[in-house]
């Protein structure tokens, strides 16, 4: 763990460097913030432990394709300006508004609780263990959010099998509950699309449709039927993926997903670092990013390895060790190493 801590310190510093670099010798420094990262570890997801998901018609906002385009869907109550709740006098009165979403044009279904549950995508149970886990995540990510005006983050993993997908769509189901805010879970996984499949939706279009076929951005977003929260499907399978991902039109639809909403936060899943180029291809564009690992299957060295690429392209707000048995969550939070990995430092 030490050496990922200092690997992440690393990475953050090389960037730091090149994002503001060292003051003339007659201008006064000013002492560098480092971004937050979180310690968390999430549980093994098991369908059989998970607690029962009770999906809420009428949820969140959508967005459009281009500036141009007519607004989709749209909050039902006034928000405030996107600016940073800590900064902001009145943040106590925006951060308690209620977002209700009224539909125009959003696709919406039903996705039947069991198939949630089969999939390890989990809400509701105050008590569930899992629930808690990803409670303390989003809590975190929201404080990092606020404090620096963040509202895009990226999700992705070293490799395969991580459960970076999972997590993404566990974390949008939670930053979703909270009332004032509503979520875009994005498919960023061109080269290997499945976000659908979670919430068994079959064939889809998504975002490739969007990116080869102009499809209007607003025609390939849905409602999963869980309250505030819409998603992107990837669509098909891409083989120039990385290309698309890092094209001027890609960059046009972040900015466009990023502003069309003060209040809406997007999350996009991203493929995995050390797989291809797409997910350092696409890291630029979004606010920070979060590294997803699974505690038994993802090798110290990629950890590490991922964690340099993405510190040097991104602000990357930390490492989420994924797939952890409860009691060795609770051991290795106590651990001195576990804490300097994960500090919080200013």
């Amino acid at each position: 763990m030490d050496r990922i801590g200092e690997a992440l310190e690393r990475a953050r510093n090389e960037r730091e460097r090149r994002v503001n670099p060292p003051p003339a010798a007659d201008d006064q420094a000013m002492p560098a913030r480092s971004v937050p990262v979180m310690p968390i570890g999430l549980p093994q997801i098991k369908a059989a432990h998970v607690a029962a998901v009770q999906p809420v018609p009428n949820a969140s906002v959508p967005s459009s394709a281009q500036p141009s385009a007519d607004v989709a869907d749209a909050p039902a109550v006034d928000v405030a300006p996107a600016v940073p709740a800590a900064r902001s006098p009145t943040a106590p009165a925006v951060r308690n508004r209620q977002v209700d979403i009224v539909y125009t044009k959003t696709r919406q279904v039903s996705v039947a609780e069991d198939q949630l549950r089969a999939n390890r995508v989990i809400t509701g149970d105050e008590h569930d263990e899992f629930t808690q886990a990803f409670k303390i995540l989003r809590t975190q990510i929201v404080h990092a959010m606020r404090d620096n005006g963040w509202n895009a983050i990226a999700i992705t993993s070293p490799g395969d099998a991580d459960g970076k997908t999972v997590t993404a769509i566990n974390l949008a189901i939670h930053l979703a509950a909270e009332l004032d805010r509503t979520v875009l879970l994005v498919d960023a996984n061109l080269r290997q699309p499945e976000l659908h499949s979670y919430f068994g939706l079959g064939s889809v279009r998504g975002l490739s449709d969007f990116l080869v076929d102009q499809v209007p951005i607003h025609e390939l977003m849905i409602n999963p039927g869980i309250e505030r929260l819409v998603i992107l499907p990837g669509g098909c399978a891409l083989p120039n993926s990385a290309e698309m991902l890092g094209s001027p039109m890609m960059q046009d639809l972040v900015d466009e997903l990023k502003n069309r909403y003060p209040q809406r936060i997007v999350l996009f899943d991203l493929p995995p670092v050390l797989s291809a180029s797409d997910a350092l291809a696409f890291a630029p564009y979004v606010d920070a990013t979060i590294l997803v690992a699974a505690q038994g299957h993802t090798r110290h060295h990629d950890l590490e390895r991922a964690t340099e690429l993405l510190g040097s392209t991104t602000n990357l707000l930390g490492v989420v060790l994924n797939k952890t048995s409860p009691e060795d969550g609770r051991k290795r939070v106590a651990e001195p190493s576990w804490r300097r990995w994960f500090r919080r430092t200013r």
